[in-house]
Formats: structure tokens, sequence, C-alpha cells
């Protein structure tokens, strides 16, 4: 603040106000009066005086130079007081933590220091403790944030509870910032067993990996020896326990007795295991026979695999042709052992011939391939259909089929010794893979009331088989047809056939449709077969649909216990044109 004095330099009273010109100017009194008093006695003059104060309020004003007046007016003139005021720039010092605590892990936290107020912040950064650092250490900022990184470590510091000071300096004011922090017992390796062995017969063993002492464990794995690996090769444990499998490679190593190391390492200490494995000589494959040749008989063989090496031989065998089996297809045998394997062949379905094969083995003693032959000649086997025919009392013909379930050519004949009542559509022949049908025919006319049995016999060189017949001929019955054609002419079709027995008994009849010239399967008769003691009526239909034009002719055969009776039948289409 400054202070003005007002002088009345004339006579009487002098009134007077005072008024500032800018809201950042107060000035006390505004207003006030000066008098001068006389005193003749002793010639003395006194003059009454003013003082004003004028004070300025920097507050809220950016940084620079102001200028303004205070007016001043009176009974006595007036007069202006010119007030010129700096403002200087007033960084103000702020940060974003006042304590910072590290826990007992983490190693790093941030701060952010600004300028809340103007102008250019200054600052500077100590801290009171050794563990603690920070670093810049020193900077300034107009308005932008700036980070200090702050560090503990607790290397070399026992356990327990820290507490320290960080100390910002600035010329917009000081922090203190508190920073405390706990250090855990230092981790611990402990690992079992702490050494390894593999003998030949071994080739994966563990171990356990422990935090024995404080805080997160975290541990890595190598090893200078490459025959040995592991899983996993790096972890963390607080306090679990982490299994570490561990696995020799002997492959393409010599014989003898290796030994190495696997390191366990954390950035606190570092362990080892002792590793040690013995590999012996390979296993090696040998085999008998080196080749089968089965002939045109043999189907059994034996194959020995044996391990002419060390260690154990792992095998596999496989035939590249359906018609050679192995027993076992794969196996393992010691040093010095062996395995025995049957080998069968199958002939049944190939044709006749020279066939070749081969029996391949592998294993991790090496590989090999055993040829094999075989022979297979021609070999018929006859088969039939049916072994018993059963004519009943009625049917004159059944069929049965020869066939070849063997290989090569089967020539087949039926024995002339038949009964006279029996005749047979073919006597011999020859098959090789299709079927050959046999139609058996009884005639019934020459058969005595009662049963009849008999047998075919049939002789080929691949066996004998035979074929039962059975006929049953009714007593008393004969056969009568009421007309032995039947003409439909050029537009009938429906005709009508009567069967009588004028014999006794039962006649048991069926009917059959031969077509002669012409078209077929255009005549139905109903019924088709049945029995009566006294006479039957069948309805013959003739279906012209689709008939060509010209003659059609068939025969009805009429078979029973009691004859055959044979029915021609005509029929006649007009030619379309």
């Amino acid at each position: 603040m400054k202070y003005v004095t007002i002088d009345n330099i004339g006579g009487s009273e002098l009134n007077w106000t005072a008024q500032a010109n800018a809201s950042w100017i107060t000035v006390s009194p505004r207003s006030g009066n000066s008098i001068i008093n006389s005193n003749a006695s002793n010639n003395i003059t006194t003059v009454n005086t003013s003082q004003i104060e004028i004070s300025v309020d920097r507050n809220g004003l950016i940084p620079g130079v102001f200028t303004s007046s205070v007016d001043i007016t009176s009974n006595g003139g007036n007069a202006s007081i010119e007030v010129t005021m700096i403002v200087p720039e007033a960084p103000e010092l702020e940060i974003s933590e006042a304590e910072i605590n590290f826990g007992n892990l983490e190693i790093i936290k941030r701060i952010q220091v600004s300028n809340s107020g103007t102008g250019k912040l200054v600052w500077s950064v100590s801290n009171s403790e050794s563990w603690i650092t920070v670093f810049p250490i020193n900077d300034s900022t107009y308005s932008e944030n700036k980070e200090i990184t702050v560090s503990a470590n607790r290397v070399g510091l026992m356990p327990g509870s820290y507490s320290g000071k960080i100390e910002i300096n600035s010329n917009g004011g000081n922090k203190l910032i508190t920073v405390n922090m706990s250090v855990d017992e230092l981790p611990k390796i402990d690992i079992s067993p702490i050494s390894l062995s593999f003998d030949i017969n071994k080739t994966t063993l563990s171990f356990n990996i422990r935090n024995s002492g404080g805080g997160e464990l975290d541990w890595n794995l190598s090893s200078n020896d490459n025959w040995i690996l592991f899983v996993p090769s790096s972890g963390k444990t607080s306090t679990e326990t982490d299994q570490v499998n561990v696995t020799v490679n002997r492959i393409g190593l010599s014989p003898g007795n290796y030994s190495g190391s696997i390191k366990i390492e954390s950035i606190y200490e570092s362990r080892m295991i002792d590793v040690s494995m013995t590999v012996e000589q390979p296993p090696l494959l040998s085999y008998s026979p080196q080749i089968f040749n089965f002939g045109e008989i043999e189907s059994t063989g034996l194959i020995e695999i044996i391990n002419t090496g060390g260690g154990i031989l792992n095998w596999q065998l496989s035939a590249n042709q359906p018609w050679i089996t192995l027993t076992q297809q794969n196996g393992s045998v010691s040093s010095n052992q062996k395995n025995e394997i049957s080998v069968e062949i199958n002939r049944s379905g190939l044709q006749p011939g020279n066939y070749s094969g081969n029996i391949i083995i592998s294993s991790n003693g090496g590989n090999g391939t055993i040829p094999v032959s075989i022979t297979v000649l021609e070999n018929p086997i006859i088969s039939l259909s049916k072994h018993t025919l059963d004519f009943n009392t009625g049917l004159t013909s059944l069929s049965f089929n020869i066939s070849n379930s063997g290989t090569g050519v089967l020539n087949w004949n039926i024995e002339s010794n038949l009964d006279p009542w029996i005749s047979v559509s073919s006597s011999s022949g020859s098959v090789t893979t299709d079927e050959t049908e046999i139609t058996i025919i009884i005639n019934r006319a020459l058969l005595s009331p009662g049963q009849h049995v008999s047998k075919i016999d049939i002789t080929s060189n691949g066996g004998t088989e035979s074929v039962d017949i059975k006929v049953e001929s009714l007593a008393g019955a004969i056969l009568s047809v009421d007309q032995t054609s039947i003409d439909f002419g050029n537009t009938a079709t429906i005709g009508t056939l009567k069967i009588e027995n004028t014999g006794t008994g039962t006649l048991y009849w069926s009917s059959e449709i031969i077509y002669i010239a012409g078209d077929s399967d255009w005549l139905q008769i109903q019924p088709a077969a049945g029995s009566t003691d006294n006479s039957v009526t069948l309805t013959l239909a003739a279906n012209r649909n689709g008939l060509s034009g010209g003659q059609h002719t068939a025969d009805i055969q009429i078979y029973s216990n009691g004859g055959v009776q044979t029915i021609h039948i005509y029929l006649f289409t007009g030619f379309k044109f």
C-alpha cells in the first residue's frame, strides 16, 4: 500500500473526495477536509492535513504491469494520482500423491507434479533413505504435468517394515511425501530329490521345486547337456510345490555312462541337480526265415523275431495281401530274446495260379521284408441248392441248382440208374462261378397209389451229392377235361374249362401255361390249382391289350394224381396299321 497527503495551501476549509478508477485499487478514506488555523499572538499558522491510503489487490490478475489512477476532487481544485502496479508470476506446486506404499512386492511408483499457479514452476527432489531412488531429481513446468519415478530397492535389506520421506522443494511451495515399504523373507530354492539317475529302462523322472523362504520364487531351468529335456522350464511359486518332468534322449548317443546337470536359478540364488544316464547297445533286428514258400499245400508257418542288440526291440508286422494272416502284429523283445509269430495262409476264394506277397517288419532296431509265395490249385466243390424235393400228391416238376463253391471248373454227372417215373432236364454239365438249374419231372401215370421215394446221385470232380425224391400217389382219382382245345377267336376274352374226377377218391391238380407261338403272358387261369372229388370249372381270361397282330397259341398242362391233360389255346388279333 501507499500513502498520499492532501494539504490545504489556501485559506478557509478544503473539502475533498478520492475516486479509484480500477477495481484492483482501494482508497481509504475516500473523502475528508483540511482547515488552516492562525494564531495572531504567536504569528503561527497551522494547516490541518489529510492522508489517504492507496492499496492494490493482485489476486486473480494475470502477471503483468497494470496502470490506472485515483482522482481527487475538491473545492480547492482537482488532482489525479497515477497508480502503477506489477503482478509478478506466481507458480504453485501440486502433487498427485502425498503417500506411497510399495507393499511387499511393488518396486516402482509414479508421482505427477503439476503447476496450479502461473509462471514457471522450478522444483527439485530429495529423499531420506538410500533404498529410495527418484528420477528425475529436478525439473520445471509451466502448465504440463511432469512425472517423478520412485523406485524401491529391497536388495540387501532385512525383512521388516521401512518408512522414508521424499521432499519436493520449489518456487511454488514445498511438499513432503511419505514412502512405506515392507521386505519379506527372501525366496529360497528347495529341490527334491537333488539328483536323478536314469538306468537303461528309464527315460522319464521328475523332481519338485518348493519355495522354503518368503515372497514369490520366480525360477528358471537350464542345462548345457542337450540330451536332458525338461518341462516346464520356468515357473513361479509362493507356497505350492512345482513338479518338473525330466526326459533323457538316448538317440544318437554311443553306449556308455553319461552325467550332466540341471541348473535352477532365481534372482537370489541358484541350485544344481545332478543327472546321470546309462546308454546301452541299441536294439538290433534279426528274423527268420528270410523267405516263405508255402507251395500248393502248406498253410501255416512261423516267424522268429530276435533282438541281437541291447535294450528293448519294439517291432510291428504287416502283410500286403489279404490271404496272409498274422496271429500277432506288434510286440517287444529284450536283448538276446525272441518272439514267435504264426503265419496263416487262406486260399479260399482265390483262383488257381501263383500268388506272391510280403510280410513287412518295422522296428526301432531296423526293418525287414519277408517275401511270401503260394500256389492255388483248382479245387472245385459241388454244392446243391436243395437236397430234398417233395412232389406231394399233385406236383409233377420241381427244380434245384448245382453250383461250384470252390475254384476251377466243376464237371458234374447225374447217375443213370434213375427210377423209370423220374426224368431230368439235363444229366451232365460244367459250372465255374454261375449255377445250373436241373428240373426233375415225375410221371405219375407210372406210379401205383401210395408213397414213393427215390434218390438222384450226382457225381463230380468236386465231390458227390444226392437229392431225395418224395412222391405221393393217391388211389382211384382219374383226371378228365371237358375239352382239349379252346379258341378265343378274334374278339373273345373269357373262356371256361371243366375238370372232372371220373374215378374215386380226391383228385389233386395243378396247372401250367406254356406259350407256343406269338406273344406271351396274355392268359390267366383262375383257380390255378386245387383238389376235387367231383368237378371244378376254371375261368380262362385272355388279355388282348398290347398284343401284336396275328395268331397266338398256348398249351395248358393240367397235372394231377389222376393223370395229365393238355388243352390247346388259340387266340387271333387283327394287325395294327
